[in-house]
């Protein structure tokens, strides 16, 4: 276990040679997709609200999903699911999260999508390209791909570039 250290130094700081180092740990985002850390940027500053992002059929665990929340500060309605699953005690906390996700990105019915945006109070629907490649047609849980038409026509874009709408619901609680 010695050697390690003496051996790898070299690699692992490019002899040497800090290049482009830096403490900023959204620097990875901004150079990979400027126009995802631009939306992210944006909903920093943006009102409260939950966001909601993809999440893929096997959790997403040191992955690039969560980078929404996590670099906005905004809540999601689910995070990496085995951190999920082992800060909260097990599965039952995260409920049918991940399935309601799929559906809210995946269902043609507005109706079907308005219940879930209702049930956790998202409002915000980022459509990036985590969420274009995880809910792409062909796939077992969503073989249609994103019905983003569906957000088109009932909600309002609060931020667009090429590659990255942010969507805005106006959740309206039920009084009982």
């Amino acid at each position: 276990g010695l050697f390690y250290p003496v051996f790898s130094l070299n690699s692992k700081t490019n002899g040497f040679k800090p290049g482009n180092w830096t403490l900023d740990g959204t620097a990875y985002l901004r150079l990979q997709s400027p126009e995802e850390m631009s939306a992210i940027h944006w909903l920093q500053s943006a009102p409260a609200g939950v966001v909601a992002e993809a999440v893929p059929p096997a959790g997403g665990s040191y992955t690039q999903y969560g980078r929404v929340s996590m670099l906005s500060g905004k809540p999601a309605v689910l995070g990496w699911m085995g951190h999920e699953s082992q800060w909260r005690g097990g599965n039952a906390a995260m409920g049918s999260r991940q399935s309601d996700l799929e559906r809210l990105y995946c269902s043609r019915s507005w109706e079907e999508t308005q219940a879930i945006l209702d049930k956790y109070q998202i409002r915000y629907i980022f459509l990036g390209s985590l969420e274009r490649s995880t809910y792409n047609p062909g796939i077992e849980n969503c073989p249609n791909g994103i019905d983003e038409a569906k957000f088109m026509r009932n909600l309002s874009p609060v931020f667009e570039s090429k590659l990255v709408t942010i969507y805005e619901y106006a959740y309206q609680p039920q009084i009982r």
